[in-house]
């Protein structure tokens, strides 16, 4: 693996593909619940946030905004995983 540029292009591309995946992977664990979806999106969501936060110490200068849309994804991916847990227990019960 190359040196990380001073800009971080390499760490934000890294970034960016691992919360779209985290998304599709909260998405499908709503859709088809397993407890080892889950534990791939808690990876996916961990990855996200560690990524973000050495976003910010290497290029503080977009802190404000790295740490605005970082709560806003932390929200949005607790509501979803809420959402399929819910959903995950519901149908567990059924059985």
């Amino acid at each position: 693996m190359g040196r990380v540029g001073k800009d971080g292009r390499e760490m934000v591309i890294l970034h960016i593909l691992v919360a779209i995946l985290s998304l599709g992977g909260v998405s499908y664990a709503y859709v088809r619940p397993t407890a080892t979806k889950f534990y791939l999106t808690y990876g996916l969501v961990g990855v996200t946030v560690l990524s973000g936060i050495l976003l910010a110490v290497m290029v503080p200068a977009r802190m404000a905004h790295v740490c605005m849309t970082g709560v806003v994804y932390i929200v949005v991916m607790s509501i979803s995983i809420l959402a399929a847990r819910t959903k995950f227990k519901a149908a567990r019960q059924r059985i």
